[in-house]
């Protein structure tokens, strides 16, 4: 993957590659964004210019949840609970 600020062909709406349609939920805080396609079970992060695709699996995610502790973890509600962001498998990090 190209750092975003490289990347074309992008759509004027969003920030995602437009291949996957609209994301099922979507979000943002200061230090990063995500969008997450359930049917795609694609889960994107964007953090400092670096874009960074996760596998969900079987997970259906309805929300993100960072802490506000030291570390600053991201974590996603799903249907089992919450699922760190660290646990779920990078298919497509960003390669600068």
């Amino acid at each position: 993957m190209k750092p975003l600020s490289a990347l074309s062909g992008f759509g004027i709406r969003h920030w995602w590659p437009p291949e996957l349609g609209d994301a099922s939920s979507s979000g943002s805080s200061s230090e990063l964004r995500y969008a997450y396609f359930s049917r795609a079970q694609r889960l994107l992060i964007e953090q400092q210019g670096q874009l960074t695709i996760y596998d969900t699996g079987a997970y259906q995610f309805r929300g993100a949840l960072q802490n506000s502790g030291s570390e600053r973890k991201l974590s996603f509600v799903s249907q089992h609970g919450l699922v760190a962001l660290d646990t779920l498998k990078v298919v497509a990090p960003d390669k600068r």
